[in-house]
């Protein structure tokens, strides 16, 4: 099975979510404010490695929100062939 659409939609080239506007700036400030104070009290080294840690968890992130993104569209595919009486 092709999820050919799913991942046009996941690469940009078919935006649904383009007039989704999520401003959480709240929470954004915090973590820019505790990321801050937590640098203030690394090393270089341990700068470097928070860095590498970070890039890491986008990384894993990243693959879960796409894993998310792909399975909410199936499960919506398969209710809409139950509510069609096609299962």
């Amino acid at each position: 099975m092709s999820n050919k659409t799913i991942e046009k939609i996941w690469y940009g080239k078919i935006k649904p979510f383009e007039q989704l506007r999520v401003d959480d700036t709240e929470t954004n400030k915090n973590a820019t404010l505790f990321r801050k104070e937590l640098l203030t009290t690394l090393t270089s080294e341990q700068k470097e490695l928070l860095e590498k840690y970070e890039s890491a968890q986008d990384e894993v992130i990243a693959f879960y929100e796409k894993k998310s993104f792909e399975s909410g569209f199936k499960l919506g595919v398969n209710i809409i062939i139950e509510s069609m009486g096609k299962s």
